[in-house]
């Protein structure tokens, strides 16, 4: 990619996030194949303390890019701060990863049964602003 873009992962201190999105971004930063990447955010409901221990062990540069948003799908402050942060980034390409639980959000047709019975939802948006 050649024009800035920013990433926004939602769910972005779950387990997915944690073991192979992460890394893999890490791996694909350092080698040169993200240019253009000015920014990842990582929404999610925990703490900054799980997330900061996940951007703790990547490569420096790639850790510099990224940051924490507290977010709650099911809570409407969290989109305004959201749509503030957008905002802001006019002129980028946004893209979107949503790893999220089926009860956060109404995903159901892009959803699949994971590790026993539990549901599991992603879906990748792209963004022009």
């Amino acid at each position: 990619m050649n024009r800035s873009f920013s990433l926004f992962i939602l769910g972005g201190t779950g387990d997915l996030a944690k073991k192979k999105l992460f890394p893999a971004l890490s791996r694909l930063y350092a080698k040169g194949y993200l240019s253009g990447l000015d920014r990842v955010y990582s929404l999610a409901r925990s703490k900054r303390e799980d997330w900061e221990q996940v951007v703790c062990r990547l490569d420096a540069g790639f850790g510099k890019l990224c940051n924490f948003l507290p977010f709650d799908a099911r809570d409407w402050n969290s989109y305004a701060e959201l749509g503030k942060l957008i905002e802001n980034l006019k002129g980028q390409e946004l893209i979107f990863f949503l790893v999220l639980s089926p009860s956060r959000i109404q995903l159901r047709s892009n959803c699949a049964i994971a590790a026993g019975s539990r549901l599991a939802c992603s879906a990748i948006w792209r963004v022009s602003t």
